[in-house]
């Protein structure tokens, strides 16, 4: 079953089924939304950063974290500075999601 679960979303991102995401992640739990995250590894057009960003922005921080971790290899300049705003606002308490941040920005910046 999770396995099927994780097959489908794959399939909603590759055919850029956007609305029906973001329907999903209005009632999904804290893995199905680490499990989105995952699935937009590798998606570059503009709706799929702007989920990621949406994702990096949820107030679970597991979530946070998977997104920060896939836009670090998928981003571009557009989200850089949400994260730099995000990185602002987070506390410094929150070490490993500033870290992910931190090293999501340099990945995305290494790329250009």
């Amino acid at each position: 079953m999770f396995g099927d679960k994780t097959k489908r979303l794959h399939s909603l991102v590759e055919r850029r089924q956007w609305n029906k995401i973001h329907k999903l992640l209005e009632r999904a739990d804290g893995e199905t939304k680490i499990k989105v995250a995952q699935a937009c590894d590798g998606a570059t057009d503009s709706e799929a950063l702007n989920l990621l960003v949406l994702l990096m922005m949820d107030a679970e921080e597991p979530v946070q974290l998977a997104a920060i971790e896939v836009l670090g290899r998928v981003g571009d300049d557009s989200v850089v500075t949400r994260m730099r705003w995000l990185l602002g606002k987070t506390p410094e308490e929150k070490k490993g999601l500033k870290d992910a941040l931190h090293h999501a920005i340099l990945g995305i910046e290494q790329r250009k």
